[in-house]
């Protein structure tokens, strides 16, 4: 019979946990709406596949470091408070919650796989009216909050490096076939909401002066004046000479 390893085996349980309520919460969330041909789609994008594969491996190996090999890791082991420790479980809650948002307000929208279907439409929404991969922003945080937990280097670098290789390539390439696709619209959802992170602008926007937010209409213009009369001269008895106001060409 197996016996449970005695060492911090109720976090290392919370973290198996987290790990696996992650993808089946999100099958069981999307399971009407995900597109049954998904792994057909990622046959043909042979890229994206080997991007999960080693991603995935990575987030995997990262989780075992901690949770079955607790002892032959002690060397990655840090010495952290517990209220890091606690944080980092604060910050896994919150983002698991930021994931589950995000795939509320996709709806129909959601795809697993980097494509732009016909029928979609740009969700501006939600998570999406902050930044405009709050999914990808959440994973990021859910792993290294359980990194956290764990106190374990090898796990933390393991869990978050698989993440970024699934991430950092994808997010161009997605962006690039909704810009293609949405042209302008995206375009100017690029430059007003942030990537990962809201802008300074969305954070803190900039008031206008009183004065620009309630111009002052300008005062009518009055009548215009009327051009001056031409001189007359009178240098001798029964001569007349018009003066013009206006310079004359020679």
């Amino acid at each position: 019979m197996l016996s449970m390893p005695s060492q911090e085996w109720h976090i290392r349980l919370l973290v198996a946990g987290f790990m696996l309520a992650m993808p089946l919460a999100r099958i069981w969330w999307n399971r009407n709406i995900a597109r049954p041909d998904t792994l057909g789609v990622l046959r043909r994008n042979r890229w994206d596949l080997v991007q999960l594969i080693v991603g995935g491996n990575l987030i995997l190996l990262g989780v075992l470091c901690y949770v079955a090999w607790y002892e032959g890791t002690t060397v990655a082991h840090v010495r952290l408070p517990g209220w890091v420790r606690g944080g980092g479980l604060v910050v896994a809650v919150l983002a698991f919650w930021l994931i589950r948002w995000a795939d509320v307000t996709l709806g129909e929208n959601i795809s697993f796989t980097v494509e732009v279907r016909p029928s979609q439409r740009l969700v501006r929404e939600g998570p999406y009216r902050w930044v405009r991969h709050p999914i990808y922003l959440g994973a990021l945080l859910f792993f290294g909050g359980l990194g956290l937990l764990t106190a374990n280097v090898l796990s933390l670098g393991l869990m978050v490096g698989g993440w970024l290789v699934i991430m950092v390539p994808r997010i161009p390439r997605e962006e690039a076939l909704l810009l293609c696709h949405f042209g302008k619209e995206y375009q100017q959802y690029q430059q007003q909401v942030g990537r990962l992170w809201p802008r300074w602008s969305q954070i803190f926007p900039l008031r206008k002066p009183a004065g620009e937010e309630h111009p002052v209409a300008a005062p009518a213009s009055g009548p215009e004046e009327t051009p001056p009369m031409p001189l007359v001269l009178e240098d001798f008895p029964g001569t007349t000479q018009v003066s013009s106001p206006l310079p004359v060409s020679k």
